[in-house]
């Protein structure tokens, strides 16, 4: 299958003849989204919305972010390279630091696959069947180790990473989807530059290929940092991909976001809709769960507001920002920050959303870091 050059546009490959989400299929978006506060009640013209800084059920007792809370330790994964000492080594000089940068280039990369705007039960927080599709593939880079570190979503008996890996540079997986999604998260790690390259080695640049069902593209892992990007795979679904570079013990917490993107009920009173999901850390661990509301403002401008907690339901910020339609019909991108109970700025957030008018689904992914990294800062907003 030709592969693609990855940055200049994620773009549509040959479908496989698979049927995505059954169009009959309704799921209203809940508009008393569960919680101490109202989420539904948000009112955009308030400073964060009218939110207040409490603490909330686990979860914030929402059907859907309670069955990711259940998911989260299941999809933590063990890979057998971690016990080799040369990855182990190789781990421990990620973390290490010479006149200061790490002493081995490391990235995070989160993909993605299948219905990510498929339907939910609100109800439930079960995702809606739907067809089946083979997502099945690999991931290979020239040189280096890939570490798994998370499968997503995966369902045992059905999806897995192959074993034994090929070699550490190759993973290659099963994936079947139907209305929901599947993905893995990965540390890649550079070799070691040459002794008389100091810390700028001259490499040919590292290539990724990237197969997962009919889709095929080609990057590098100089592209990984500030990756944020979505392609369409005819009716078979979506891949999204999202990256950071590690920086070590010199750094700021930063990781994902992922959850559901979904439009208001036609009834409703306000353009826009809501948002909940999770917020994970850089190997993809749940640190907490967000919700809110996107909408227009009584001055026109395109905002939501919205509310972070812990695992533990602890209050850790509020969110507000902007977001904004794309140059497809149903896309577009977010960009904001949370404040602590103070008011003061703690770090930003960005990402993508999916949405349809006909459809009950919607998603979105993105990222979050701490201010203390400029350049990861930079690269979000």
């Amino acid at each position: 299958m030709k592969q693609l050059r990855f940055l200049s546009l994620l773009i549509l490959v040959a479908a496989v003849g698979f049927a995505g989400c059954s169009d009959d299929v309704s799921s209203p978006a809940n508009t008393d989204l569960a919680g101490t506060d109202n989420i539904g009640a948000i009112d955009l013209d308030l400073p964060n919305g009218g939110l207040t800084p409490t603490d909330e059920e686990i979860a914030f007792g929402d059907p859907f972010l309670m069955q990711e809370e259940a998911r989260d330790a299941e999809e933590l994964y063990d890979d057998a390279l971690l016990a080799e000492s040369d990855v182990a080594r190789m781990v421990a000089e990620c973390d290490s630091v010479h006149d200061g940068r790490p002493m081995r280039t490391s990235y995070f990369l989160r993909l993605v696959w299948g219905n990510l705007d498929g339907p939910v039960d609100d109800r439930t927080g079960e995702v809606i069947d739907a067809a089946r599709v083979d997502w099945s593939g690999a991931l290979q880079i020239d040189r280096g180790v890939v570490i798994v570190r998370r499968v997503i979503r995966f369902e045992r008996g059905v999806d897995s990473i192959t074993r034994p890996r090929p070699n550490p540079q190759t993973v290659e997986w099963t994936s079947f989807t139907g209305g929901h999604f599947d993905g893995i998260l990965v540390q890649i790690i550079e070799p070691a530059p040459r002794p008389d390259d100091s810390l700028a080695p001259d490499y040919e640049p590292n290539r990724i290929r990237v197969k997962a069902g009919a889709f095929s593209a080609e990057f590098l892992t100089s592209d990984i940092p500030g990756l944020d990007r979505t392609a369409d795979v005819g009716d078979d679904g979506s891949i999204h991909f999202t990256g950071y570079e590690y920086n070590g013990r010199l750094g700021c917490p930063r990781g994902f976001l992922a959850g559901i993107w979904r439009m208001a009920p036609e009834d409703a009173d306000f353009d826009g809709g809501f948002f909940r999901g999770r917020w994970v850390n850089i190997i993809g661990t749940t640190r907490g769960y967000m919700q809110g509301r996107y909408g227009v403002n009584s001055e026109g401008q395109r905002v939501f507001a919205g509310k972070y907690i812990s695992r533990n339901g602890h209050f850790l910020g509020f969110l507000r920002g902007t977001w904004a339609p794309g140059d497809e019909p149903g896309r577009g991108y977010f960009r904001g920050e949370w404040v602590n109970e103070a008011e003061t700025r703690e770090g930003v957030l960005g990402g993508r959303y999916k949405q349809a008018g006909d459809r009950p689904g919607g998603f979105y992914q993105g990222r979050w870091t701490a201010d203390c990294d400029r350049e990861a800062v930079d690269a979000i907003q």
